[in-house]
């Protein structure tokens, strides 16, 4: 393989699932126009709360005050504990098994691809959900957790969910589905069809994933220094 060949993404991806709970510091990476992506920062600290871990989003900054306080909101009630400080958005988990607390929630204020992600954590939340607001894209987000073994219904905008932990199989990917399929390959093997096209939105997406998955760093909520920062 030369190097071209080695800097193309493949189209299809099988991320290791998580080995012990993701607990690590990730900036949020620019896609290719330049914005931030956010949303793929909080698959992966979604992931964290799935394994009983911790992850610090530095310099968070959200699309929008109304994305923040309904992505706080949903975190907090699936039973995390989110801390904002000037390291940045910290979630930890409140369970040391990783157990969600279902519920009901309207994230129309949140992206698409943010919606599709809490729909992800519902399936293994310890009771039934439903979630209002993904859009377009509802019927997309059922029929994909369906097929790996969910007990999904959508009716419009409205995601219903029994819990349910899914099936290992194939996730597709775009820019607004490929976030969630990496939350789910923390528990699951899956997949992830069509991964270059989140690649070619947002370079970086796997090493970043990666690096989540091997960091296993132990943070303070709220802080970002590592416990032997403190006796320096």
């Amino acid at each position: 393989m030369n190097a071209r060949e080695a800097s193309v993404p493949p189209q299809s991806w099988e991320p290791p699932p998580a080995a012990h709970p993701v607990r690590c510091r990730i900036d949020v990476l620019p896609r290719v126009d330049g914005t931030p992506n956010v949303d793929l920062a909080v698959a992966m600290a979604t992931a964290g709360l799935l394994t009983s871990g911790t992850v610090l989003i530095r310099d968070w900054e959200a699309p929008s005050a109304a994305y923040d306080e309904a992505l706080r909101h949903t975190w907090a009630d699936l039973g995390a504990y989110v801390v904002s400080s000037r390291a940045g958005l910290t979630a930890t988990s409140r369970s040391t098994g990783g157990h969600l607390v279902g519920g009901h929630w309207d994230v129309s204020a949140v992206s698409i691809a943010a919606a599709a992600i809490i729909a992800v954590a519902c399936t293994v939340a310890d009771g039934p959900s439903t979630i209002r607001g993904a859009g377009r894209r509802t019927d997309e987000i059922a029929t994909a957790l369906r097929d790996l073994g969910g007990r999904v219904t959508a009716e419009g905008d409205l995601l219903s969910i029994q819990p349910g932990r899914p099936w290992p199989g194939t996730w597709p990917c775009d820019p607004d589905l490929g976030p969630a399929g990496l939350t789910l390959s923390a528990i699951v093997p899956v997949t992830l069809s069509r991964w270059d096209r989140v690649e070619a939105d947002t370079p970086g997406a796997s090493l970043l994933w990666m690096h989540a998955l091997s960091a296993d760093e132990y943070l303070m909520p709220g802080s970002a220094k590592l416990p032997g920062d403190y006796v320096r």
